[in-house]
């Protein structure tokens, strides 16, 4: 170890959670290093903090190696913060390996938060190195099977990509059975676009424009959700 590290090292054992930060953003300097990755690794494995998790991971990011990829994908199935897993989702996108495409499938089909889901599709596509007939199945199952909105939302803009003429076949059975209106209109307006691909005439009746939810429930449901999410944070403390 040459002494310029080993005074990193010891600059940042006796350093806050706050000096620690910045100092290890800088060891992303020296990750191809044998002794520095492993310490990142180590920090992103195991340090109590997630904001250092986090911090290690966008440090060991400079380092492209395909063994950094695999053990980011071992740390994505053992993380419970979701901010954690979602900053490797996002370290991992930029790697080329056959992990990645494992992981983001993986977090598409099963992670418990939303937005990962939603960004892992997004890079699946975004990568281009998914079975086709894979990304399509993927992209069926969150339309049918997802309870959340800002999911099935990004899995309609992405479905054009991947169209043929059985998509409107497929698409048209989700719309007949959606029941929420907004998702309705939604899948409606992505089966125009598709149709006009194909140069098709839809059948379907037109929904009705969703309605506009009344401001007082919405600042109602707004106070739930705060008051939610702050018994939430305050349970992580115990």
């Amino acid at each position: 170890m040459n002494s310029d590290l080993g005074t990193k090292f010891e600059k940042f054992k006796k350093s806050t959670d706050r000096e620690k930060l910045t100092i290890i953003l800088d060891f992303g300097n020296y990750s191809e290093k044998e002794e520095v990755k492993n310490f990142l690794l180590n920090l992103a494995k195991n340090d109590l903090y997630e904001k250092i998790r986090i911090q290690a991971i966008l440090a060991l990011n400079k380092n492209k190696g395909e063994e950094i990829a695999d053990k980011l994908a071992e740390l994505y199935l053992f993380e419970k913060e979701h901010s954690v897993r979602l900053a490797i989702i996002e370290a991992m996108s930029t790697y080329d390996s056959s992990k990645v495409e494992e992981i983001l499938e993986l977090a598409v089909e099963k992670d418990k938060i939303d937005i990962l889901r939603s960004i892992a599709l997004k890079h699946l596509h975004e990568r281009k190195k998914c079975d086709k007939n894979k990304i399509i199945s993927l992209l069926y199952s969150v339309l049918t099977n997802d309870s959340a909105l800002f999911t099935r939302q990004m899995a309609l803009s992405i479905l054009p990509f991947y169209a043929d003429e059985e998509t409107l076949g497929k698409l048209s059975m989700i719309y007949e059975m959606e029941r929420s209106t907004k998702m309705k209109f939604l899948i409606y307006s992505k089966l125009e676009e598709i149709s006009n691909q194909f140069n098709k005439k839809l059948t379907f009746v037109p929904p009705r424009k969703p309605k506009k939810e009344d401001k007082g429930n919405n600042k109602r449901r707004r106070r739930i959700r705060i008051r939610k999410e702050k018994k939430e944070k305050e349970h992580l403390f115990y």
